[in-house]
């Protein structure tokens, strides 16, 4: 007699299942990470492109309020930033470029593309989305996060 085929077995009747869902923080959500790096493209960079190293920094200083803080107290020369390479900053990149808002140029360039522009520019203009990021941005000026000094904190 041969065994049942897992696929033919169908489960018995009474077994019911509700999903009720679990919350998932915000920082692990990729569209969060795609804002945050939308508006960083938008505000804190020369024609809204930047390298992935540029990208990562800010984002590994938006994401910890330990790293704004010191950022908000210091000049970023004068501070030890310990970037965190995130790897899901990566594929939300990807996930970026697939949906057309992002561009690589040279394997490490990201441009925002039009439809990019257009959602930094619809977050920017609501005042109820990413307040406290937001109010991190409109602090500083592009040259604060400029290319050559971001570049510092990965050849130490």
């Amino acid at each position: 007699m041969s065994s049942p085929s897992l696929f033919k077995i169908s489960p018995p009747q009474g077994y019911d299942f509700d999903d009720v869902g679990s919350p998932v923080d915000a920082e692990l959500r990729p569209i969060w990470r795609i804002s945050i790096l939308s508006l960083a493209l938008y505000k804190l960079s020369r024609s809204k492109t930047a390298t992935i190293r540029k990208l990562h920094a800010i984002y590994s200083i938006i994401s910890s309020s330990r790293r704004k803080e010191l950022i908000n107290i210091y000049s970023i020369s004068q501070i030890d930033l310990e970037v965190r390479l995130d790897p899901l900053v990566d594929k939300a990149i990807l996930l970026a470029v697939e949906e057309d808002l992002f561009s690589i140029a040279d394997g490490e360039k990201i441009s925002l593309t039009s439809s990019g522009e257009k959602l930094a520019e619809a977050i920017w203009s609501d005042e109820e989305l990413m307040k406290t990021e937001k109010e991190f941005l409109k602090k500083y000026k592009v040259n604060t996060f400029s290319e050559n000094k971001i570049s510092n904190y990965f050849s130490s």
